[in-house]
């Protein structure tokens, strides 16, 4: 059963749901044998949802800057064993999250918040596990924010997204194997990343900074953390439909907290998209990884290398711009060079050459 309803200008709506599963598990002889069981009963289980999203700014104006927000109330529940046919619905789970939405001028946001609890039944030998995660994205082009003219491609368009995650065990379970409290889980994940990006005709640079952060608050495991930063840099070229070319560079580095080690990575890549006429198209791709890992001592590298080369044609009366069915054929090479504390290992190589044929009929 559903109902929703809404105001007459959709500022107000309330969506709600239930459900409801039976389950019966039939005595089966062969799997009793002579053993005297206890007798299987019907079970029934439920599942529910409701949401309330409302506009309190629609068209509003803060002095001379265009406002809007809209906050939405979500919960959602489904009893332990709850099964359904048409769609995947995690049971034994109680979500209850807010959600905002809105922009200030150029300025355009996101942010959420939600928690969440598994164990619904409170079977003593379960463990208890709740969830909690925020999260918070934005998108603010520095151009339309200082009203630059539209070619002033210097001023970056920039996007923010931070999301934090904790889960927590209750308590220990009855008889559930665990030992002491340093097997409950209690964990706090974030992450943050940021970018600005510049455009202009014929190119485009966009840059990456990435940081993410393993907390672990487990009893006696305080100091099992990591922290995790990266940086990546992709350059785009193009010239029409006809030729498009990209460089990507990134280094990541991740480090133990609890053992004070690192471990790096550093990537060079490449690919180009080639129309010389026609329906002709070539392509070519190149990525080149060094990483470092202090803790196993153990130094690697990868190279990949991907060539393409397609002719579109058609099979019978069609638009000059459409191809009813291209051939291609497809050469790829990878190798892998590990060196543990100075002992170089077997290089390995392989490479594949494939080719065929698409078509489409309508």
């Amino acid at each position: 059963a559903q109902v929703t309803a809404a105001s007459a200008s959709q500022r107000v709506r309330l969506s709600a749901g239930w459900a409801q599963s039976r389950f019966a598990n039939r005595f089966d002889p062969a799997l009793s044998g002579d053993s005297a069981l206890v007798p299987l009963r019907e079970e029934a289980r439920a599942a529910r949802f409701g949401e309330l999203a409302v506009e309190p700014l629609r068209g509003a104006r803060l002095g001379r800057i265009p406002a809007s927000l809209a906050i939405a109330v979500r919960h959602e529940r489904a009893d332990p064993l709850y099964r359904t046919i048409a769609a995947f619905v995690q049971s034994d789970r109680d979500q209850h999250t807010l959600e905002a939405t809105g922009a200030i001028g150029p300025l355009q946001f996101q942010a959420s918040a939600g928690s969440g609890r598994d164990n619904l039944a409170d079977v003593p030998s379960l463990l208890v596990t709740r969830t909690r995660a925020r999260t918070l994205t934005a998108a603010l082009p520095m151009g339309a924010l200082v009203r630059a003219e539209p070619d002033a491609w210097w001023w970056p368009a920039l996007a923010l997204t931070w999301q934090g995650t904790t889960q927590r065990g209750d308590e220990i379970p009855d008889n559930g194997g665990f030992r002491d409290a340093s097997q409950l889980p209690d964990q706090y994940t974030g992450a943050l990343s940021a970018n600005a990006g510049w455009q202009r005709a014929g190119w485009s640079v966009a840059y990456r900074y990435s940081r993410s952060v393993v907390d672990n608050r487990q009893f006696q495991r305080e100091r099992a953390d990591f922290i995790a930063n990266g940086h990546a840099a992709t350059v785009n070229f193009s010239s029409g439909a006809r030729l498009m070319v990209a460089v990507d560079l990134a280094h990541e580095r991740q480090r133990s907290l609890e053992d004070d080690v690192s471990a790096t990575s550093r990537r060079v890549g490449g690919q180009a998209d080639w129309r010389p006429f026609g329906r002709t198209s070539l392509a070519a791709g190149a990525s080149l990884v060094h990483t470092r890992d202090d803790a196993s001592t153990q130094r690697g590298r990868s190279l990949e290398l991907r060539l393409e080369a397609s002719q579109g044609f058609n099979l019978w009366a069609r638009s000059a711009e459409e191809s009813q069915a291209r051939a291609f054929v497809r050469w790829a090479r990878s190798g892998i060079a590990l060196r543990t504390a100075g002992i170089s290992q077997p290089d390995l190589t392989q490479w594949t050459l494939n080719a065929g044929m698409s078509l489409r009929v309508f």
